[in-house]
């Protein structure tokens, strides 16, 4: 998931229309956005506050990418996950130009439902990223080469696979 963000979706958004800010919730996921929108030390705005600020300020759409968003369910105490749902529920409600990406592994998937109070659209722009079958994977290993003039030498793809099937 994170590799696909970081450089399928990333790659694929002109630069000049989308500004990706990525954050973690393993720690202090607020301190977390924080950083991730460039605020100043000790800046005691909250972060709908911070978001709407830097959204205001910027003529490209701001995205907060949630990689890893397990981790909140993982590390984090049910008032920090509700105090977080509230804040991204404040994004959305102000409807600001900008979007909210929450990454997070299957298994954990149903836990959002304890967002789903803060935020009950929560679920209506949903996308799952299955598995890769055999015939994808090496499109996505030979293409991107071949777009970008890249020879791959014959069996490189299939060794690779290989390699991976294994580890």
């Amino acid at each position: 998931k994170t590799s696909l963000i970081a450089c399928g979706l990333r790659n694929a958004v002109p630069e000049e229309d989308a500004e990706f800010m990525t954050v973690r919730c393993h720690i202090d996921p607020f301190a977390d956005i924080r950083r991730a929108l460039g605020a100043e030390e000790g800046d005691a705005r909250a972060p709908h506050e911070l978001v709407e600020a830097r959204a205001a300020g910027s003529s490209k759409t701001v995205v907060l990418v949630f990689d890893q968003l397990e981790e909140l369910f993982i590390f984090q105490p049910e008032r920090i996950r509700r105090a977080l749902g509230h804040e991204l529920a404040a994004i959305v409600e102000r409807k600001l130009d900008a979007k909210i990406l929450l990454c997070i592994r299957e298994e954990y998937f149903a836990r959002l439902t304890e967002l789903e109070s803060e935020i009950p659209n929560l679920f209506q722009n949903r996308y799952w990223l299955s598995r890769m079958n055999t015939h994808d994977a090496r499109a996505a290993i030979v293409e991107p080469c071949t777009r970008s003039g890249v020879e791959v030498e014959e069996g490189f793809a299939t060794a690779l696979l290989g390699r991976l099937e294994d580890a």
